[in-house]
């Protein structure tokens, strides 16, 4: 089972402060249920189910018109910021952990 890390001042950053609640329980969801590389395979069915409350296309689209997630064409979305938030050193080719992190990223284009 995979670990997130989630700051304390999440819920203050201005971004998720100007979610409406579904779209807060949308984001972390989709935190929580990503790869290690920040992928994921959207499930709009299964992610309305776990958090609750039903979520349309309408309400994901939001995402990704604003850029807090990148539509890869094949069912899968990026987050850009995922990385960041929980590497904070960067990924790092010589790390075990990492490696495959890196391989997924580099398969879809999204490191060099």
């Amino acid at each position: 089972m995979a670990k997130r890390f989630i700051e304390t001042d999440y819920f203050k950053s201005p971004f998720i402060r100007s979610l409406e609640a579904p779209l807060k329980l949308l984001y972390s969801f989709i935190i929580c249920d990503c790869s290690g590389a920040g992928i994921w395979v959207k499930d709009l069915e299964i992610a309305s189910a776990y958090i609750g409350v039903k979520i349309s296309e309408k309400d994901f689209n939001i995402f990704i018109n604003i850029g807090k997630l990148i539509d890869l064409k094949n069912g899968k979305f990026f987050l850009p910021d995922f990385i960041e938030h929980q590497y904070p050193k960067g990924l790092q080719e010589n790390n075990p952990a990492h490696k495959n992190f890196i391989l997924e990223l580099k398969k879809y284009n999204l490191i060099d």
